[in-house]
């Protein structure tokens, strides 16, 4: 359970170790994620590995991903061959034996191999957030950047945290970028319940397309 951790109201590198202090216990706990966020690169699964096996096999995790379009070359071919594999029996069977193989693996060295593989077998899914043009400007060179990440268990705990942290792993790890998150949780007071009731609700509204302006 989510509420068996003992968490801070905020997390700074320097002074902490967001990855290990914070993100990778709440993912072992998780059985869903959710990520908006501006940069999101497969390279995060090297620093999150220990915990996204376990929430993969034992917690039968599965993640959502909304970020902006500015994606790796690498990421997005990993993205068509995943996608694909849903629609193709022969290749999605080659891809649940590719993320056995993986998974099994203690260490992970090639990121962009899960998250096809994750992405094949239905364990993620991931949108790309486009701005629409309003009447003061256009599109162009305008990309979704919020941050936001949800950390949700099977009793429905809800951990959310919002920083400067990108889903990459220069933004999670220890000599990475310097970042911050701030943290709620549900079962910490009324305070905390709102606010992450209320996030939650905002991503919700961002994947299904109803946000303004997105």
């Amino acid at each position: 359970s989510l509420a068996k951790l003992s968490l801070n109201t905020s997390y700074h590198k320097g002074r902490d170790d967001i990855a290990r202090d914070f993100y990778l216990p709440c993912m072992q706990r998780a059985s869903r994620y959710h990520r908006a966020v501006g940069f999101f690169r497969s390279t995060v699964f090297a620093v999150a590995w220990p915990a996204l096996r376990r929430f993969v096999v034992e917690n039968k995790g599965t993640m959502r991903v909304l970020c902006s379009h500015v994606l790796s070359d690498p990421d997005i071919s990993a993205l068509e061959e995943g996608y694909s594999a849903r629609h193709d029996d022969q290749l999605a069977a080659h891809f649940l034996e590719e993320v056995r193989g993986l998974l099994a693996e203690p260490q992970l060295e090639q990121p962009v191999r899960i998250l096809a593989a994750l992405v094949a077998s239905g364990v993620i899914d991931l949108k790309v957030a486009i701005l629409k043009p309003s009447d003061r400007a256009t599109a162009r060179g305008r990309i979704f950047h919020d941050k936001l990440g949800v950390f949700e268990d099977q009793d429905g705990n809800m951990v959310i945290f919002k920083g400067s942290t990108n889903e990459t792993w220069s933004g999670l790890a220890a000599d990475g970028n310097l970042e911050s998150v701030d943290v709620a949780a549900t079962w910490l007071g009324e305070r905390d319940f709102e606010r992450a009731t209320t996030e939650f609700s905002y991503f919700n509204e961002l994947w299904d397309d109803v946000y303004p302006g997105l």
